[in-house]
Protein backbone atom coordinates (compact mmCIF):
# COMPACT_ATOMS: atom_id res chain seq x y z
CA UNK A 1 0.00 0.00 0.00
CA UNK A 2 0.96 3.87 -0.33
CA UNK A 3 3.51 4.46 2.45
CA UNK A 4 2.01 8.28 1.55
CA UNK A 5 -1.18 8.08 0.54
CA UNK A 6 -2.53 10.72 -1.53
CA UNK A 7 -4.96 13.01 0.36
CA UNK A 8 -3.86 11.62 3.36
CA UNK A 9 -2.15 14.63 4.51
CA UNK A 10 -4.86 17.17 3.34
CA UNK A 11 -7.84 15.59 5.04
CA UNK A 12 -5.75 15.45 8.21
CA UNK A 13 -4.05 19.07 7.43
CA UNK A 14 -6.57 20.89 10.33
CA UNK A 15 -6.22 18.05 13.25
CA UNK A 16 -2.93 18.76 14.49
CA UNK A 17 -3.31 23.04 13.73
CA UNK A 18 -1.34 22.50 10.71
CA UNK A 19 -2.23 23.54 7.39
CA UNK A 20 -0.71 22.42 3.95
CA UNK A 21 -0.98 25.23 1.31
CA UNK A 22 -2.60 24.28 -1.57
CA UNK A 23 -1.93 25.87 -5.72
CA UNK A 24 -3.37 28.66 -6.04
CA UNK A 25 -4.64 29.49 -2.18
CA UNK A 26 -3.33 32.17 -0.01
CA UNK A 27 -0.24 31.50 1.06
CA UNK A 28 -0.69 30.47 4.99
CA UNK A 29 0.27 32.70 7.71
CA UNK A 30 3.75 31.73 9.45
CA UNK A 31 3.97 28.81 12.16
CA UNK A 32 5.51 29.46 15.32
CA UNK A 33 6.12 27.16 18.48
CA UNK A 34 4.07 27.17 21.48
CA UNK A 35 6.43 27.22 24.16
CA UNK A 36 4.73 27.24 27.72
CA UNK A 37 6.38 26.91 30.95
CA UNK A 38 5.46 24.07 33.68
CA UNK A 39 4.95 26.75 36.05
CA UNK A 40 2.16 27.45 34.24
CA UNK A 41 0.42 24.24 34.66
CA UNK A 42 -1.38 22.66 37.31
CA UNK A 43 -1.42 19.45 38.79
CA UNK A 44 -4.91 17.13 38.16
CA UNK A 45 -5.57 13.55 39.18
CA UNK A 46 -6.16 10.83 36.84
CA UNK A 47 -9.36 10.46 36.86
CA UNK A 48 -11.89 7.09 36.02
CA UNK A 49 -15.03 6.71 34.05
CA UNK A 50 -14.46 2.98 35.72
CA UNK A 51 -12.60 2.97 39.10
CA UNK A 52 -9.24 1.34 37.94
CA UNK A 53 -10.52 -0.03 34.99
CA UNK A 54 -11.52 2.75 32.66
CA UNK A 55 -9.88 6.36 32.58
CA UNK A 56 -11.70 9.37 31.90
CA UNK A 57 -10.36 11.33 28.65
CA UNK A 58 -8.21 8.79 27.23
CA UNK A 59 -8.17 6.66 24.43
CA UNK A 60 -8.55 3.19 25.46
CA UNK A 61 -8.57 0.01 23.30
CA UNK A 62 -10.14 -3.97 23.34
CA UNK A 63 -8.48 -6.23 21.49
CA UNK A 64 -10.17 -9.94 20.63
CA UNK A 65 -10.43 -12.69 18.12
CA UNK A 66 -13.82 -12.52 16.33
CA UNK A 67 -16.80 -13.43 18.20
CA UNK A 68 -14.91 -12.88 21.90
CA UNK A 69 -17.57 -10.68 23.28
CA UNK A 70 -15.79 -7.47 22.75
CA UNK A 71 -18.97 -5.47 21.19
CA UNK A 72 -21.08 -7.12 23.76
CA UNK A 73 -18.89 -6.16 26.44
CA UNK A 74 -18.82 -2.65 25.73
CA UNK A 75 -22.56 -2.28 24.98
CA UNK A 76 -22.70 -3.78 28.83
CA UNK A 77 -21.08 -0.75 30.14
CA UNK A 78 -22.93 1.86 27.99
CA UNK A 79 -26.14 0.10 29.21
CA UNK A 80 -24.76 0.74 33.13
CA UNK A 81 -23.70 4.03 32.33
CA UNK A 82 -27.02 5.48 31.22
CA UNK A 83 -28.54 4.32 34.32
CA UNK A 84 -25.48 5.46 36.81
CA UNK A 85 -24.98 1.81 37.46
CA UNK A 86 -21.67 -0.30 38.69
CA UNK A 87 -20.08 -1.43 35.74
CA UNK A 88 -18.03 -4.80 34.88
CA UNK A 89 -19.74 -6.71 37.74
CA UNK A 90 -17.44 -4.58 40.35
CA UNK A 91 -18.98 -2.50 43.02
CA UNK A 92 -17.44 0.96 43.82
CA UNK A 93 -19.15 4.38 45.03
CA UNK A 94 -20.70 6.51 43.21
CA UNK A 95 -21.18 5.22 39.85
CA UNK A 96 -21.16 7.60 36.92
CA UNK A 97 -24.23 8.35 35.00
CA UNK A 98 -23.48 9.23 31.66
CA UNK A 99 -24.29 9.22 27.97
CA UNK A 100 -22.42 6.77 25.26
CA UNK A 101 -22.06 7.51 21.44
CA UNK A 102 -21.42 4.58 19.58
CA UNK A 103 -19.77 4.21 15.98
CA UNK A 104 -20.48 0.71 14.75
CA UNK A 105 -19.52 -0.69 11.38
CA UNK A 106 -20.29 -3.87 11.69
CA UNK A 107 -22.93 -4.75 13.87
CA UNK A 108 -26.42 -3.77 12.84
CA UNK A 109 -28.56 -1.67 15.23
CA UNK A 110 -31.95 -3.08 15.08
CA UNK A 111 -30.99 -6.49 15.67
CA UNK A 112 -27.93 -6.59 17.63
CA UNK A 113 -27.21 -3.49 19.24
CA UNK A 114 -30.70 -2.45 20.61
CA UNK A 115 -31.49 -5.78 22.03
CA UNK A 116 -28.57 -6.56 23.73
CA UNK A 117 -28.85 -2.92 25.34
CA UNK A 118 -32.45 -3.80 26.36
CA UNK A 119 -31.64 -6.81 27.78
CA UNK A 120 -29.03 -5.10 29.78
CA UNK A 121 -31.55 -3.08 30.81
CA UNK A 122 -30.19 0.35 29.43
CA UNK A 123 -31.81 3.79 29.29
CA UNK A 124 -31.93 4.44 25.33
CA UNK A 125 -32.48 8.21 25.95
CA UNK A 126 -28.72 7.61 27.18
CA UNK A 127 -27.05 6.03 24.08
CA UNK A 128 -26.93 7.21 20.55
CA UNK A 129 -25.83 5.89 17.33
CA UNK A 130 -23.30 7.41 14.59
CA UNK A 131 -25.05 6.55 11.20
CA UNK A 132 -23.32 8.99 9.21
CA UNK A 133 -22.39 12.55 8.42
CA UNK A 134 -24.67 14.49 6.06
CA UNK A 135 -23.18 16.79 3.64
CA UNK A 136 -25.15 19.43 3.02
CA UNK A 137 -28.99 18.24 1.76
CA UNK A 138 -27.21 15.34 0.57
CA UNK A 139 -28.46 11.72 2.58
CA UNK A 140 -25.55 10.65 4.76
CA UNK A 141 -24.27 7.25 2.95
CA UNK A 142 -20.77 6.99 4.87
CA UNK A 143 -19.74 6.25 8.03
CA UNK A 144 -17.39 8.27 10.12
CA UNK A 145 -13.78 8.52 9.07
CA UNK A 146 -10.57 10.34 10.41
CA UNK A 147 -11.42 13.61 8.16
CA UNK A 148 -14.39 13.90 10.68
CA UNK A 149 -12.96 14.32 14.17
CA UNK A 150 -13.54 17.75 14.13
CA UNK A 151 -17.18 17.05 13.90
CA UNK A 152 -17.14 15.03 16.79
CA UNK A 153 -15.27 17.49 18.42
CA UNK A 154 -18.50 19.55 18.10
CA UNK A 155 -20.82 16.82 19.03
CA UNK A 156 -19.10 16.45 22.02
CA UNK A 157 -19.45 20.46 23.20
CA UNK A 158 -23.36 20.22 22.53
CA UNK A 159 -23.85 17.08 24.01
CA UNK A 160 -21.61 17.13 27.68
CA UNK A 161 -23.20 14.09 29.08
CA UNK A 162 -20.97 11.91 26.67
CA UNK A 163 -18.09 10.43 28.25
CA UNK A 164 -17.69 7.33 26.24
CA UNK A 165 -17.45 7.15 22.73
CA UNK A 166 -17.08 3.71 21.13
CA UNK A 167 -15.64 3.05 17.99
CA UNK A 168 -16.05 -0.74 16.48
CA UNK A 169 -14.08 -1.72 15.21
CA UNK A 170 -10.97 0.67 14.78
CA UNK A 171 -9.77 -1.05 11.40
CA UNK A 172 -12.93 0.51 9.67
CA UNK A 173 -12.41 4.11 10.84
CA UNK A 174 -9.02 3.68 9.81
CA UNK A 175 -9.73 2.28 6.63
CA UNK A 176 -11.44 5.03 5.61
CA UNK A 177 -8.09 6.97 5.50
CA UNK A 178 -6.71 4.73 3.06
CA UNK A 179 -3.78 3.72 4.76
CA UNK A 180 -1.72 0.90 5.81
CA UNK A 181 -2.37 0.32 9.75
CA UNK A 182 0.12 -1.48 9.58
CA UNK A 183 2.70 1.45 8.94
CA UNK A 184 3.13 3.21 12.55
CA UNK A 185 3.96 6.36 10.86
CA UNK A 186 0.60 6.61 8.95
CA UNK A 187 -1.41 5.19 12.29
CA UNK A 188 -0.52 7.89 14.10
CA UNK A 189 -2.15 10.57 11.98
CA UNK A 190 -4.86 8.79 12.51
CA UNK A 191 -5.09 7.72 16.25
CA UNK A 192 -2.84 11.13 17.86
CA UNK A 193 -6.07 13.56 16.81
CA UNK A 194 -8.56 10.87 18.42
CA UNK A 195 -6.22 10.19 21.57
CA UNK A 196 -5.75 13.99 21.64
CA UNK A 197 -9.70 14.80 21.02
CA UNK A 198 -10.25 12.36 24.27
CA UNK A 199 -7.49 14.26 26.50
CA UNK A 200 -9.19 17.47 25.05
CA UNK A 201 -12.88 16.38 26.34
CA UNK A 202 -11.99 14.45 28.73
CA UNK A 203 -14.02 11.78 27.21
CA UNK A 204 -13.08 7.90 27.21
CA UNK A 205 -12.86 6.63 22.98
CA UNK A 206 -12.41 3.46 23.41
CA UNK A 207 -11.47 1.35 20.20
CA UNK A 208 -12.26 -2.20 19.28
CA UNK A 209 -9.96 -4.16 17.66
CA UNK A 210 -9.25 -7.41 16.14
CA UNK A 211 -6.10 -10.24 16.65
CA UNK A 212 -3.77 -11.01 14.04
CA UNK A 213 -4.44 -14.47 13.10
CA UNK A 214 -0.52 -15.91 13.40
CA UNK A 215 0.10 -16.45 16.91
CA UNK A 216 3.82 -15.55 16.93
CA UNK A 217 6.63 -17.62 18.31
CA UNK A 218 6.34 -19.02 21.59
CA UNK A 219 7.75 -15.79 23.10
CA UNK A 220 4.90 -13.54 21.60
CA UNK A 221 3.78 -11.12 23.86
CA UNK A 222 -0.14 -10.83 24.33
CA UNK A 223 -0.10 -7.10 23.49
CA UNK A 224 1.87 -8.26 20.28
CA UNK A 225 -1.37 -10.10 19.44
CA UNK A 226 -3.37 -6.78 18.37
CA UNK A 227 -3.54 -7.05 14.65
CA UNK A 228 -2.04 -4.10 12.41
CA UNK A 229 1.37 -2.35 13.46
CA UNK A 230 2.07 -1.61 17.48
CA UNK A 231 1.29 2.03 17.35
CA UNK A 232 -2.27 1.04 18.26
CA UNK A 233 -0.87 -0.28 21.72
CA UNK A 234 1.39 2.67 21.55
CA UNK A 235 -0.87 5.44 21.05
CA UNK A 236 -3.77 3.89 23.87
CA UNK A 237 -3.30 4.96 27.78
CA UNK A 238 -4.61 1.10 28.45
CA UNK A 239 -5.25 -1.85 26.13
CA UNK A 240 -7.22 -4.81 27.20
CA UNK A 241 -7.31 -7.95 25.07
CA UNK A 242 -10.03 -10.93 25.96
CA UNK A 243 -9.58 -14.19 25.57
CA UNK A 244 -10.98 -17.40 26.29
CA UNK A 245 -11.31 -19.04 29.99
CA UNK A 246 -9.07 -22.38 29.20
CA UNK A 247 -10.34 -23.19 32.62
CA UNK A 248 -14.05 -22.45 31.78
CA UNK A 249 -15.12 -22.42 28.23
CA UNK A 250 -18.49 -20.67 29.51
CA UNK A 251 -16.61 -17.79 30.06
CA UNK A 252 -14.25 -14.73 28.54
CA UNK A 253 -11.46 -12.76 30.17
CA UNK A 254 -11.04 -9.50 30.18
CA UNK A 255 -7.15 -8.96 30.75
CA UNK A 256 -5.14 -5.85 30.62
CA UNK A 257 -2.24 -6.18 28.60
CA UNK A 258 -0.71 -2.47 28.48
CA UNK A 259 -1.42 0.81 30.50
CA UNK A 260 0.62 3.73 32.25
CA UNK A 261 -1.39 5.42 34.60
CA UNK A 262 -1.97 5.39 38.43
CA UNK A 263 -4.53 3.70 39.85
CA UNK A 264 -4.81 1.10 37.30
CA UNK A 265 -6.33 -2.13 38.31
CA UNK A 266 -4.30 -5.58 36.81
CA UNK A 267 -6.44 -8.65 37.75
CA UNK A 268 -8.59 -9.47 35.21
CA UNK A 269 -12.23 -9.73 34.90
CA UNK A 270 -14.05 -12.84 33.73
CA UNK A 271 -17.47 -13.24 32.42
CA UNK A 272 -19.87 -14.78 30.20
CA UNK A 273 -23.60 -14.59 28.61
CA UNK A 274 -26.46 -15.55 30.91
CA UNK A 275 -30.01 -15.78 28.95
CA UNK A 276 -32.61 -13.80 30.93
CA UNK A 277 -34.91 -14.98 33.56
CA UNK A 278 -38.74 -15.69 32.48
CA UNK A 279 -39.68 -12.54 34.34
CA UNK A 280 -37.14 -10.83 32.75
CA UNK A 281 -37.42 -11.72 29.39
CA UNK A 282 -41.03 -10.84 29.78
CA UNK A 283 -40.31 -7.18 31.02
CA UNK A 284 -37.76 -6.70 28.25
CA UNK A 285 -40.62 -7.39 25.26
CA UNK A 286 -42.75 -5.05 26.77
CA UNK A 287 -40.38 -2.29 25.73
CA UNK A 288 -42.42 -0.47 22.77
CA UNK A 289 -39.07 -1.37 20.64
CA UNK A 290 -40.87 -5.04 20.48
CA UNK A 291 -44.21 -3.68 19.86
CA UNK A 292 -44.28 -4.07 16.22
CA UNK A 293 -42.92 -7.54 16.25
CA UNK A 294 -44.96 -10.60 14.87
CA UNK A 295 -45.54 -13.64 17.43
CA UNK A 296 -42.76 -15.27 15.45
CA UNK A 297 -40.69 -12.75 15.21
CA UNK A 298 -41.32 -11.52 19.18
CA UNK A 299 -40.75 -15.22 20.20
CA UNK A 300 -37.33 -15.38 17.71
CA UNK A 301 -36.13 -12.24 19.57
CA UNK A 302 -36.79 -13.40 23.42
CA UNK A 303 -34.85 -16.25 22.46
CA UNK A 304 -32.11 -14.40 22.05
CA UNK A 305 -32.22 -12.04 24.47
CA UNK A 306 -28.49 -12.60 26.65
CA UNK A 307 -27.41 -10.05 29.37
CA UNK A 308 -23.60 -10.07 30.24
CA UNK A 309 -22.43 -11.72 33.50
CA UNK A 310 -19.32 -10.81 35.62
CA UNK A 311 -17.44 -12.88 37.75
CA UNK A 312 -14.74 -11.97 40.72
CA UNK A 313 -12.09 -10.41 39.55
CA UNK A 314 -8.68 -13.33 39.36
CA UNK A 315 -4.78 -12.61 38.84
CA UNK A 316 -4.76 -14.25 35.31
CA UNK A 317 -1.27 -12.79 32.88
CA UNK A 318 -2.69 -11.95 29.20
CA UNK A 319 0.31 -14.18 28.30
CA UNK A 320 0.01 -16.84 30.15
CA UNK A 321 -3.70 -17.14 29.43
CA UNK A 322 -3.05 -16.65 25.67
CA UNK A 323 -0.74 -19.07 26.00
CA UNK A 324 -2.91 -22.02 27.93
CA UNK A 325 -5.77 -20.98 25.44
CA UNK A 326 -3.56 -22.35 22.50
CA UNK A 327 -2.44 -25.21 24.24
CA UNK A 328 -5.61 -25.78 26.35
CA UNK A 329 -3.52 -28.28 27.81
CA UNK A 330 -5.23 -29.20 31.12
CA UNK A 331 -8.50 -29.40 28.93
CA UNK A 332 -6.71 -31.17 26.27
CA UNK A 333 -5.81 -34.03 28.01
CA UNK A 334 -8.71 -34.35 29.95
CA UNK A 335 -10.49 -34.74 26.46
CA UNK A 336 -7.77 -36.78 25.44
CA UNK A 337 -8.67 -39.42 27.84
CA UNK A 338 -12.28 -38.89 27.58
CA UNK A 339 -11.88 -39.79 23.71
CA UNK A 340 -10.25 -43.15 25.00
CA UNK A 341 -12.70 -44.46 27.33
CA UNK A 342 -15.44 -42.83 24.58
CA UNK A 343 -13.43 -44.71 21.67
CA UNK A 344 -12.63 -47.88 23.76
CA UNK A 345 -15.26 -50.29 22.70
CA UNK A 346 -16.25 -49.02 19.15
CA UNK A 347 -15.75 -46.73 16.31
CA UNK A 348 -17.92 -43.63 16.16
CA UNK A 349 -18.83 -40.72 13.01
CA UNK A 350 -16.97 -37.44 13.62
CA UNK A 351 -20.64 -35.13 14.27
CA UNK A 352 -21.84 -37.97 16.82
CA UNK A 353 -18.32 -37.44 18.65
CA UNK A 354 -18.56 -33.98 18.59
CA UNK A 355 -22.05 -34.12 20.35
CA UNK A 356 -20.77 -36.55 22.85
CA UNK A 357 -18.06 -33.97 23.80
CA UNK A 358 -20.07 -31.09 23.81
CA UNK A 359 -22.63 -32.73 26.15
CA UNK A 360 -19.32 -33.45 28.70
CA UNK A 361 -18.24 -29.45 28.37
CA UNK A 362 -15.56 -30.07 25.58
CA UNK A 363 -15.67 -27.62 22.83
CA UNK A 364 -14.30 -28.03 19.52
CA UNK A 365 -10.88 -26.96 19.36
CA UNK A 366 -10.54 -29.38 22.81
CA UNK A 367 -11.65 -32.25 20.36
CA UNK A 368 -9.36 -31.08 17.28
CA UNK A 369 -6.05 -30.73 19.70
CA UNK A 370 -7.22 -34.07 21.46
CA UNK A 371 -7.68 -35.75 17.92
CA UNK A 372 -3.90 -34.18 16.39
CA UNK A 373 -2.27 -35.36 19.65
CA UNK A 374 -3.63 -38.84 19.50
CA UNK A 375 -2.86 -39.19 15.91
CA UNK A 376 0.80 -38.43 16.31
CA UNK A 377 0.67 -40.79 19.22
CA UNK A 378 -0.38 -43.54 17.02
CA UNK A 379 -3.46 -44.48 19.17
CA UNK A 380 -6.30 -42.59 16.87
CA UNK A 381 -6.99 -43.02 13.39
CA UNK A 382 -9.68 -41.56 11.14
CA UNK A 383 -10.90 -42.82 8.06
CA UNK A 384 -13.89 -42.35 5.66
CA UNK A 385 -14.79 -45.86 5.63
CA UNK A 386 -14.99 -46.04 1.56
CA UNK A 387 -17.90 -44.78 1.66
CA UNK A 388 -18.63 -42.22 -1.05
CA UNK A 389 -21.16 -40.15 0.58
CA UNK A 390 -20.40 -41.23 4.34
CA UNK A 391 -19.37 -38.97 7.47
CA UNK A 392 -16.14 -39.38 9.07
CA UNK A 393 -15.12 -42.07 11.40
CA UNK A 394 -12.47 -42.15 14.43
CA UNK A 395 -11.20 -44.72 16.74
CA UNK A 396 -8.68 -46.89 18.69
CA UNK A 397 -5.90 -48.41 15.94
CA UNK A 398 -5.81 -49.14 12.84
CA UNK A 399 -9.59 -48.96 10.62
CA UNK A 400 -9.32 -52.33 9.79
CA UNK A 401 -9.19 -54.13 13.30
CA UNK A 402 -12.46 -51.31 14.19
CA UNK A 403 -15.78 -52.37 15.69
CA UNK A 404 -18.13 -49.58 14.60
CA UNK A 405 -20.49 -48.72 17.20
CA UNK A 406 -24.43 -50.19 16.84
CA UNK A 407 -25.93 -48.87 13.70
CA UNK A 408 -30.04 -48.25 15.16
CA UNK A 409 -32.38 -50.21 13.29
CA UNK A 410 -36.61 -48.95 12.69
CA UNK A 411 -37.25 -52.33 15.04
CA UNK A 412 -34.64 -53.25 17.53
CA UNK A 413 -32.70 -51.54 19.54
CA UNK A 414 -29.06 -50.65 18.13
CA UNK A 415 -26.95 -53.83 18.34
CA UNK A 416 -23.29 -53.87 17.42
CA UNK A 417 -21.74 -55.09 14.34
CA UNK A 418 -18.09 -55.08 12.82
CA UNK A 419 -16.86 -55.68 8.76
CA UNK A 420 -17.20 -58.98 7.96
CA UNK A 421 -13.71 -59.12 6.31
CA UNK A 422 -10.46 -56.53 6.18
CA UNK A 423 -11.11 -56.91 2.09
CA UNK A 424 -15.18 -55.93 2.61
CA UNK A 425 -16.52 -52.74 0.19
CA UNK A 426 -17.59 -51.96 3.28
CA UNK A 427 -14.11 -50.86 4.62
CA UNK A 428 -12.50 -50.18 0.91
CA UNK A 429 -9.30 -51.68 -0.32
CA UNK A 430 -5.79 -49.97 0.06
CA UNK A 431 -5.85 -47.64 -2.62
CA UNK A 432 -9.36 -46.21 -0.94
CA UNK A 433 -7.26 -46.07 2.35
CA UNK A 434 -5.11 -43.79 1.05
CA UNK A 435 -7.56 -41.46 -0.75
CA UNK A 436 -9.46 -41.77 2.75
CA UNK A 437 -6.41 -40.04 4.15
CA UNK A 438 -5.54 -37.60 1.21
CA UNK A 439 -9.56 -36.79 1.98
CA UNK A 440 -9.39 -36.43 5.40
CA UNK A 441 -7.09 -33.73 4.91
CA UNK A 442 -9.55 -31.99 3.36
CA UNK A 443 -13.12 -32.89 4.45
CA UNK A 444 -14.41 -30.30 6.28
CA UNK A 445 -16.75 -32.28 8.46
CA UNK A 446 -13.64 -33.81 9.65
CA UNK A 447 -13.00 -31.89 13.40
CA UNK A 448 -9.38 -33.33 13.86
CA UNK A 449 -8.42 -31.89 10.76
CA UNK A 450 -10.35 -29.26 9.57
CA UNK A 451 -9.82 -25.51 9.43
CA UNK A 452 -9.92 -23.60 13.17
CA UNK A 453 -13.96 -22.83 12.56
CA UNK A 454 -15.71 -20.45 14.98
CA UNK A 455 -18.13 -21.85 17.23
CA UNK A 456 -22.04 -20.56 16.66
CA UNK A 457 -23.20 -17.73 19.00
CA UNK A 458 -25.77 -20.34 19.60
CA UNK A 459 -23.61 -22.70 21.20
CA UNK A 460 -20.84 -20.33 22.16
CA UNK A 461 -20.90 -17.65 24.92
CA UNK A 462 -20.56 -14.41 22.58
Amino acid sequence: MNANPKGLKHKLSTQGGVRLHQPGAEAPAPSELIVTPLTGKKVKPVRYLIPGRIPSGKLILIAGRGGSGKSTLLRSVAADLSVGRCALGLTYPNPVRAKTLIVAAEDGPEDTILPGLLAEGADLTRIAILEGVRRGSAKSDFTLSPEHVELVREQLKKSPEIKLVTIDPIASFVGRAKIDDHRATELRLVLDPLSELAEASGVTIAMVAHLNKAGGGAGTAAVDRIAGSAAYRDAVRAAYLICEDADDDTRRLLMPVKENLPGFEHTSIPFGLAPLSEPDADAVVKREQFRHLEADDLAAVRAQLRRVRFFTAVSMDADTALKAKKQDGTKVERCKEWLKTFLAKYAFPSNEIMEAAKKASFTFDNVKEAKSQLKSEGALWNHNLGKVRGEWWSGLGEPLNWKLRPEPTPFSPQTPFSPPSPFSPFLGNTSSFQEGERRERRESEECGESPHIEPPDSEGVL
